[in-house]
């Protein structure tokens, strides 16, 4: 498989064809910095010499590491805010000094 068939692959199931705007303008701004990232990760990953399933296999595991970083970057957002939330709840019931 060609690289450029990788990406339409990609393409075509990312909303708004915006993997297809970077891959032709990686440098643009096209809004979505996500779509850049998911297109630098496929080429970066790209193996040529591959055969076809290897080169899925490799574009797969690229974004599942991906997703994994993403993931634990969103636990701890998550889990911040309910350590948050319940500081605040605990001292809207603690008594006020009139």
């Amino acid at each position: 498989m060609t690289l450029a068939r990788l990406l339409e692959i990609v393409d075509g199931v990312y909303p708004d064809g915006l993997v297809g705007q970077y891959v032709a303008d990686m440098g643009g701004n096209h809004g979505d910095t996500l779509a850049k990232f998911i297109a630098q990760e496929i080429i970066d990953t790209f193996n040529g010499e591959a055969d076809e399933i290897q080169q899925l296999i490799d574009a797969r595991d690229a974004i599942d590491k991906a997703m994994d970083e993403l993931n634990a970057v969103w636990n701890e957002l998550h889990d911040r805010v309910i350590v948050l939330k319940a500081v605040r709840a605990q001292k809207a019931e603690e008594p006020h000094d009139a």
